[in-house]
């Protein structure tokens, strides 16, 4: 077996990124790029000797971003390290191929840990200010549900508390609820990853009404999502954007 080659690739899509990060600098912007391991990668051990994990490949994928970003001088938060100094499974749902929330909060305090470096004071919401609380609601998730729910994985979808910070929120040009998160109606209702930022959204607009502090603009798919729910706590307005519902 020959172990593949996606340094081509690596380069190719940093020099995508790099034409970003020239455009938010243009714009007086700092750009960031952050990368988090699919729960398939992150919980590798767990798959049995004869089931290929993809291990090799998703590996080589990372090592060849990582070098093309760093050609290009692209800031680079990479969530792998971080986890795995923790114990990585801890920051994954069984079923499901996102992080959970806990894994979102280690990643926005690494994103906030790296815009101090870069010298922007900005408030940051710490561990002993919230309360992550886990919902009784039965957890249907990416995976299981491919199963059809027909085997017994043990999840719990959290969500947190803390000292409230008034916002209006936009979804796609329009006035919706001011949450972020999208709660069951009853307890038995089933919940899943979608109770974050209530699922993908073209575009979300979440202004706290701090002018003095920095806008931030969120490039994603839905593992931005849980991360969002965090991350509007420490900026005057939030805007993310999911690519995948523009042409």
């Amino acid at each position: 077996y020959q172990q593949p080659d996606y340094t081509d690739k690596g380069v190719d899509m940093a020099q995508r990124l790099a034409s970003i990060r020239d455009l938010c600098e243009q714009q007086g912007g700092r750009f960031f790029y952050v990368g988090i391991p699919e729960q398939s990668s992150a919980m590798r051990g767990h798959y049995p000797d004869y089931l290929y994990s993809g291990a090799l490949v998703t590996d080589e994928v990372r090592r060849s971003m990582a070098e093309g970003l760093a050609q290009k001088q692209i800031a680079f938060i990479d969530m792998v390290p971080v986890f795995e100094a923790d114990g990585i499974e801890q920051y994954y749902l069984n079923g499901d191929h996102h992080y959970n929330l806990r894994g979102a909060y280690a990643t926005y305090r690494a994103i906030m840990d790296a815009l101090a470096q870069y010298g922007l004071e900005l408030p940051v919401l710490y561990e002993d200010e919230l309360e992550f609380v886990a919902l009784p609601n039965p957890v249907y998730g990416s995976r299981s549900r491919q199963l059809y729910n027909a085997v017994d994985v043990s999840d719990q979808i959290e969500i947190y508390t803390a000292e409230e910070i008034p916002f209006d929120r936009w979804d796609n040009g329009e006035p919706v609820s001011a949450t972020v998160f999208t709660l069951p109606e009853t307890d038995e209702d089933p919940a899943a990853y979608t109770v974050y930022m209530g699922g993908d959204q073209p575009e979300t607009r979440i202004d706290t009404h701090r002018p003095e502090l920095p806008r931030l603009l969120v490039f994603g798919d839905s593992f931005t999502n849980a991360v969002e729910t965090f991350l509007y706590r420490s900026f005057g307005e939030m805007r993310s954007l999911d690519l995948r519902y523009y042409t």
